[in-house]
């Protein structure tokens, strides 16, 4: 079997994750593009890759098939534009960008070229997320109104390095806005739909050593008289997050800590439970996106649909800067 060819731009935490996930996937040989000359010695003493390139312009583009963009935030774009002119198919991280002339940019670029373009939204790749979504979409709990979700996780445990990276700076894609409530914002786009209007409310409340939000709150109106608040911060203790999806004949609960999915119906719950290790998400888009680059699927997450999270996260940054609820669309 022939193998695609993956260069993965930018090995911080993220970018490692993906160079072992494509691997794992069996069907790629992977390269890396990275500064950090220590980063790269690592990498190579870890895991078996077919090239290591300390810059962008080092990379012999022609030699490869696939991309996966793992620099920050506000470097997407110019490099997808570089990669696509090269002829390369691109899985880009998330967010897609930090501001909708580039969204709009990339998305055009995208739209006229045949290459395979996505964002990585992991959520769409968790089985218990596509259950929930589709119980939905099947309407197991008739017409939704309401969606709520609160999570939260220890930065300074999960991500000991959050000061020195990306996160301190908006500019660069900080914040818990544009870090983590992005998943949550584009996890419920995918099954209630896009916001007619966003309100945000944010604030730096424990983390040390950054001035950005590590706290953050969103309160969205949809087509339809649906209503979501979501709520998220980065420095409880306890890694969990809730999603409750409350329909005209019943709810969906994730719950996941304990990785359960539950419906309440009938004046009765039923519940179901996953085992899923968090690399099997990655494993997962991995191997969907090189089934899209095939012409097996689509991609989970198409550019078109992160450069629409992306207008409703600066919509929200602007809400939350005026102190108003502000229309998305």
């Amino acid at each position: 079997m022939n193998l695609w060819r993956v260069v993965v731009i930018g090995a911080g935490s993220i970018g490692t994750r993906h160079v072992r996930c494509f691997l794992q996937t069996g069907r790629t040989e992977v390269a890396v593009c990275e500064p950090r000359e220590e980063r790269l010695a690592e990498l190579a003493r870890d895991y078996s890759l077919s090239g290591l390139y300390q810059s962008l312009d080092e990379v012999p583009l022609g030699d490869f098939d696939c991309a996966v963009i793992c620099v920050p935030a506000h470097l997407h774009v110019p490099v997808a534009m570089k990669l696509l002119e090269a002829g390369l198919h691109l899985l880009i991280e998330k967010p897609l960008c930090l501001a909708m002339e580039q969204a709009e940019e990339v998305v055009i670029a995208c739209a006229t070229s045949d290459r395979i373009t996505g964002v990585a939204y992991t959520y769409r790749s968790m089985p218990f997320m596509q259950d929930l979504r589709d119980a939905v979409l099947r309407g197991e709990i008739g017409k939704v109104h309401s969606v709520v979700g609160v999570s939260g996780q220890h930065f300074p445990l999960y991500r000991p390095d959050y000061r020195e990276i990306y996160y301190k700076s908006h500019e660069t894609g900080g914040g818990a806005l544009q870090d983590a409530m992005t998943h949550v914002l584009n996890y419920v786009q995918w099954f209630v739909g896009l916001e007619e209007s966003i309100y945000c409310a944010g604030e730096h409340l424990v983390l040390p050593g950054v001035e950005v939000e590590d706290t953050v709150t969103l309160v969205c109106r949809y087509p339809g008289r649906v209503l979501a608040t979501l709520c998220l911060n980065q420095f409880q203790w306890n890694n969990d997050g809730l999603i409750e999806v409350a329909g005209e004949t019943g709810t969906l609960r994730y719950q996941a800590a304990a990785q359960t999915l539950s419906l309440y119906k009938d004046e009765q719950w039923s519940s179901r439970q996953y085992h899923c290790e968090r690399d099997e998400f990655y494993v997962s888009q991995a191997n969907n996106f090189l089934d899209a680059v095939e012409g097996k699927a689509e991609v989970r997450c198409s550019v078109a649909e992160g450069a629409e999270t992306v207008r409703s996260l600066v919509a929200a940054r602007q809400s939350w800067k005026e102190g108003r609820e502000v229309k998305v669309r």
